[in-house]
């Protein structure tokens, strides 16, 4: 009966003791498995599934009294461990805006432009928002995220930019299958809360302008722009951030306007 116990909450069967022996010669055949590194809850459900296993053996062998503890551990386990992974507190999530008035804007372009998806560090290549108390150290806002990594939130700010200008004769993103003049292509040097010489939004852009024909560099350029902060909660934070890109964007547009 025991044999059989361990077999069915092990899951599976049992080896032989002949095997078993022989492992125990030949150490070397034993390759441990590798495992997937798991939280607490998940430890739980597994201790959870444990209980309800036991219950069906002894269940089996008509142990009914101690198999209705087992189950109720079973049950109360997995209840804790989904509460667990679910009580956690829920992100703010924030989107950017994009500039849609452009009364003072000269300039207009026949060209087909590309926008890229933007490079980022690590630590700006996420949908965390990043704040900096002071130096070199990174924090991040703990109750707030971006809709989306930052890079593609930057893109797609780009294309409703110069779509919203109607400047331009065409915008598009890579794998839309239009034929394209140029292409624009975006690092992002600075995204951040700085709590540093105090609270400032700080929004940095290094652009380059792409022939697409040639592979040349038309131009290139570095973009800035800050805006003061108020950091006491999440949305204050993003607000001085969309100032800064509201700035960043508008001379993106101004600079590709002339120089294409």
């Amino acid at each position: 009966m025991w044999r059989c116990l361990v077999e069915i909450i092990s899951g599976g069967t049992m080896k032989s003791s002949a095997n078993m022996w022989q492992n125990r010669i030949n150490p070397s055949k034993i390759r441990p498995k590798r495992q997937k590194e798991v939280g607490l809850s998940g430890h739980m459900v597994r201790v959870g599934a444990i209980g309800f296993r036991v219950f069906e053996v002894l269940r089996l062998f008509g142990f009914r009294s101690y198999a209705r503890y087992f189950a109720i551990i079973g049950a109360c386990t997995i209840l804790a461990s989904c509460s667990s992974l679910t009580g956690g507190k829920e992100l703010t999530t924030y989107d950017l805006s994009a500039p849609d008035n452009f009364s003072n804007l000269r300039g207009r372009t026949n060209a087909q432009i590309l926008v890229a998806v933007p490079t980022a560090l690590k630590s700006l290549d996420s949908e965390m928002i990043v704040v900096r108390p002071g130096g070199s150290e990174i924090t991040y806002f703990g109750d707030a995220q971006w809709s989306d990594r930052l890079p593609r939130v930057v893109q797609e700010k780009l294309v409703q930019t110069f779509e919203n200008s109607h400047r331009v004769r065409s915008v598009a993103k890579p794998g839309d299958g239009v034929v394209v003049d140029y292409k624009i292509v975006t690092s992002i040097r600075a995204f951040e809360l700085s709590d540093e010489a105090g609270a400032s939004a700080h929004v940095a852009l290094s652009v380059k302008i792409i022939n697409d024909r040639n592979g040349r560099v038309r131009a290139s350029k570095q973009f800035n722009a800050t805006s003061p902060a108020n950091l006491s909660n999440s949305q204050k934070g993003v607000e001085a951030i969309d100032r800064a890109m509201d700035v960043v964007l508008r001379d993106i547009l101004v600079w590709v306007l002339d120089t294409i």
